[in-house]
């Protein structure tokens, strides 16, 4: 598509694409730093799947992914462990992603993204860390729900007769 287009594109956003759940973005990040294309990683915590609250009831994940997350932020919270600060920090940590874009909906939880940035991860956090991408994430294989929300919407536009 870049190849095609006359427009000079300097950047991509890439939403839900390289977090503990899908780390898909990866596999293009050579193409886009050959092309000149700056890259923007947006929602390190997947739309809230890896936070201790879980998604929204909209959120478009298939129930695999869903129930995946669920019990990986179960796992980490037997621990002592904050699921979303393990996230962030999975995201931070590749070099070749410049930016990370993240939303918040309060003061305390901007504070603790702001620390992760700048704290390392525990001994503990560290091998949570490593457990709950073997069990929980790696066997998804970067799953994704892309493309889910157009299906439905047509589906439900068949229903109505339109």
């Amino acid at each position: 598509m870049i190849e095609n287009t006359t427009v000079e594109v300097d950047t991509a956003l890439c939403y839900c694409h390289y977090s503990m759940n899908d780390s898909s973005l990866s596999d293009h990040l050579a193409y886009f730093k050959d092309q000149g294309i700056g890259v923007i990683n947006a929602s390190p915590i997947s739309m809230g799947l890896l936070s201790n609250r879980g998604p929204p009831s909209w959120h478009p994940a298939t129930d695999e992914i869903k129930a995946a997350c669920k019990q990986a932020a179960e796992h980490c919270q037997t621990q002592g462990v904050d699921i979303s600060k393990l996230a962030t920090h999975y995201s931070l940590s590749n070099d070749d992603i410049p930016t990370t874009l993240v939303s918040t909906a309060s003061l305390a939880n901007l504070e603790k993204n702001l620390l992760a940035v700048h704290e390392s991860l525990s001994e503990q956090e560290k091998e949570v860390s490593a457990y709950i991408m073997k069990r929980y994430f790696h066997p998804l294989g970067n799953k994704t729900w892309e493309g889910v929300e157009v299906t439905n919407y047509w589906d439900n536009m068949k229903k109505l007769g339109k």
